[in-house]
């Protein structure tokens, strides 16, 4: 396989990232990127990141990562505003103060994803801190569906296209309250009609319809998060199926990112500085194969040698009991390595290349991320996490730092991948800047970070990974 021309789906994002705003009106026609993401809102959306103070570590319990990962990495997020608790004029004033300071022209984002309306229902009666007016529960449809109006009105009036999600409710909302979040949604119904926006309809695929009543909201079983006894964040099989219909109008309103074919041997030299693991080809087979681990078969029928060289395929840690098994091969869409697992508790998984001589390759102040595509069989059962991911560990003044970044994870237990789902994911991590350092104890880039939430089993497989040095990243403002 080795020399081969296959098809990388890897996504420049030096198209858009690290250039100005010149550069992309140029790119363009226009005077924003609708690949750079500005996104605002409440918990809905601050759950965005597993950890809202750095935002490295993306959720996969969360809709619009899910839908990032299936429309092919089209979005780069450049601006998050969102906060727990948070109405909708509180999340239109960070919005108007953004865009009077000019930090919002300033990200170039062309793109905003926004919620807002849970919370003005959920308060019923409170006073407006942008217009002062006075919300009670006969007017607070009417005051949601006039900030989302003034947001999206502005937004189109700068060139940035908005998408806004319909209000799926909470278990704990009251007879009165539901008939308020039906009011509203029905006037958000409206809001399209001579807008540039899209309406994301959440409703269906997180609601029961057999049991959802005007007396009570059902949602559909495992879907949502049960963390505080109250059900309204997405769970992992509520972010999918959320994640599905955000991917369709991803797809139609942000354009893909530019690809390019390239050898499938390619790997770091000093030609190619900014590629930063082998790809594993199974040309050479010295690599390290964990306990619990067992070699099965290759295209042709025969046994595998040995784990592709440089990297490791291993049980996570502090796991005794997960077993899987390695296979290779070959479709349609490309090579693959495939892992058979099974655990008896939340074990899982790494498939990681550690790059050798890291002190030589990458300096203080690179930008760094880790791509790969996922592929999750059907028939997952407790399969919490498959995602890609990398950790850079430093030595500074006698201080040792580990700076660890992935794609769709989860720490907790948060959901399972619904077992009956064939998913493609093509996952990257956020990007990591390499602070400054006196020597590096280690830089791993994991093409697939696998996590269950119990005892389960899932065929996975990972294709086309890639850690690489990127261009300047516009930060991600809080």
């Amino acid at each position: 396989m080795t020399g081969e021309i296959e098809y990388i789906a890897k996504r420049h994002l030096k198209a858009v990232l690290g250039i100005n705003a010149a550069g992309i009106a140029g790119l363009q026609g226009v005077n924003k990127c609708p690949n750079l993401v500005a996104l605002y809102g409440d918990s809905l959306v601050a759950q965005t990141f597993m950890d809202p103070g750095v935002r490295l570590r993306r959720a996969a319990f969360n809709s619009i990562n899910i839908a990032n990962a299936l429309s092919g990495q089209r979005m780069i997020y450049v601006m998050k505003r969102a906060v727990s608790g948070w109405r909708s004029d509180e999340v239109l004033q960070r919005f108007l103060s953004d865009v009077e300071d000019g930090s919002l022209d300033a990200s170039n984002a062309g793109t905003i994803i926004f919620t807002m309306g849970t919370n003005d229902v959920a308060q019923g009666s409170y006073t407006d801190v942008v217009s002062g007016v006075a919300v009670t529960p006969a007017n607070v449809a009417d005051n949601v569906v006039a900030n989302a109006a003034r947001l999206i009105d502005t937004c189109t009036a700068r060139g940035i296209q908005c998408i806004f999600r319909t209000l799926h409710g909470s278990s704990n909302a009251n007879a009165a309250q539901i008939a308020l979040f039906e009011d509203t949604n029905r006037k958000i119904g409206m809001l399209p009609y001579g807008r540039r926006m899209w309406l994301l309809e959440t409703r269906e695929p997180l609601r029961d319809p057999l049991n959802t009543t005007n007396a009570l909201y059902a949602f559909r079983a495992g879907h949502m998060m049960n963390d505080s006894g109250v059900l309204v964040h997405e769970a992992v099989p509520g972010a999918v199926a959320v994640g599905k219909r955000l991917a369709e109008i991803v797809r139609k309103a942000i354009p893909d990112l530019p690809s390019f074919y390239a050898d499938g041997a390619v790997r770091y030299s000093s030609n190619l500085s900014s590629q930063l693991l082998t790809y594993p080809d199974f040309s050479g087979t010295t690599g390290t194969l964990g306990a619990g681990g067992t070699l099965g078969f290759n295209p042709s029928g025969g046994a595998l040698a040995g784990v592709p060289t440089s990297w490791a395929a291993t049980r996570r840690s502090s796991d005794s009991t997960t077993t899987f098994t390695i296979n290779v091969g070959e479709d349609m869409a490309g090579r693959y390595v495939e892992f058979v697992i099974n655990t008896t508790n939340a074990g899982g998984i790494f498939f990681q290349y550690e790059v050798t001589s890291a002190a030589g390759k990458v300096l203080a102040g690179d930008n760094l991320r880790g791509f790969s595509t996922v592929e999750i069989m059907p028939g997952a059962v407790n399969l919490g996490a498959a995602a890609p991911a990398m950790e850079v560990n430093t030595v500074k003044t006698g201080v040792t730092s580990s700076l660890f970044t992935h794609g769709c994870h989860q720490t907790g237990s948060y959901g399972a991948y619904p077992s009956s789902e064939h998913l493609v994911l093509e996952d990257a991590t956020e990007v990591a800047t390499v602070p400054a350092y006196d020597s590096i104890n280690w830089l791993v880039c994991r093409a697939l970070d696998v996590k269950f939430t119990g005892a389960g089993s899932a065929t996975v497989r990972v294709r086309r990974p890639r850690f690489e040095k990127v261009a300047a990243v516009p930060a991600i403002a809080a």
